[in-house]
């Protein structure tokens, strides 16, 4: 197995923000004559004809906003419940509306904390919980503390007990997420249950079968797996391991053998699989020590 480098992440929030202040950055059709208006995060922004803006949120709750521009004019604008739209009145009473053409929208409404959940982490992560209060854990016990780190973003910051910091966008649905550690390892996420996204863990998990080209076979009985793999080296030998195992939840855990026969390694491997929502992909992470190999399987029949 090649050996790489492996670590987990997570979220980061504070009871979340993005109900509350949702986002106005990223490319607007003014409308009327105004071309494409770039509105970014840290409020600042520009016109195609080279005038500049300055933004400030005015009242989170009613989604309002002032932007004054460098031609003079000062805006109030009010922002779509879906991040998408806007209407504003200037300084001298016009009226108008725009558009988004790109970048950032607002977050599911409903719920102050729509990063709260269950969470597919992939890689080997397995099914993490994120707390509303800014805390969470994996399945082997690493706890973690998130904040936000940019709300019109939807950036975070994830501390872990085991050492790593992540950070961490959310996608524009709260279903999934995309991040990256300081160690630069990137990764998704998707979401299992809970918070602003829609709960896709109602069926039974049904591992049996085949599954990239034929590489691993599972058979499953209620929580119980075995699985084994067989693929040809380089050399043109092959290798043959055999591993058993319980699913909870999301996750199994496998004790793995190489048979010395076929000229695999000796010393008993760990591993251990994250199935996808929808159960047709399989994460796999297999550690012995130190050494650690990351393999990704998807679902033959």
């Amino acid at each position: 197995m090649q050996s790489v480098a492996l670590c987990w992440a997570v979220l980061a929030c504070t009871p979340l923000v993005f109900a509350q202040t949702p986002s106005l950055s990223g490319r607007w059709n003014w409308g009327a004559g105004g071309g494409i208006v770039e509105i970014e995060p840290g409020g600042g922004g520009r016109d195609p004809r080279g005038n500049s803006l300055q933004w400030t949120l005015r009242d989170a709750g009613a989604r309002a906003y002032v932007v004054r521009w460098s031609h003079g004019y000062t805006d109030t604008v009010t922002l779509a419940a879906d991040g998408n739209s806007l209407t504003a009145v200037n300084n001298q009473g016009m009226r108008f509306t725009a558009t988004r053409v790109s970048g950032a929208t607002a977050l599911p409404v409903g719920s102050s904390n729509v990063i709260a959940g269950k969470w597919n982490w992939g890689a080997g992560g397995g099914i993490v919980e994120i707390e509303p209060g800014g805390t969470g854990r994996d399945p082997r016990g690493n706890t973690l503390s998130w904040t936000v780190r940019d709300a019109a973003t939807r950036t975070y910051t994830a501390k872990w007990s085991h050492g790593y910091t992540d950070t961490l966008t959310l996608a524009p649905d709260g279903n999934s997420l995309t991040g990256v550690n300081n160690q630069g390892l990137r990764f998704t996420a998707t979401r299992v249950s809970g918070g602003g996204g829609r709960d896709v863990s109602t069926a039974p998990l049904d591992l049996n079968g085949s599954w990239t080209g034929g590489i691993l076979h599972i058979w499953q009985d209620g929580q119980q797996v075995l699985a084994t793999a067989t693929w040809k080296r380089d050399d043109g030998k092959y290798v043959i391991w055999r591993g058993e195992g319980r699913l909870n939840d999301h996750t199994v855990e496998l004790a793995i053998r190489y048979s010395p026969m076929a000229h695999g390694p000796v010393p008993e491997w760990r591993g251990v699989f994250t199935v996808s929502p929808d159960g047709n992909r399989i994460d796999a992470v297999y550690t012995l020590g130190a050494q650690r190999d990351l393999r990704s399987y998807v679902r033959e029949r």
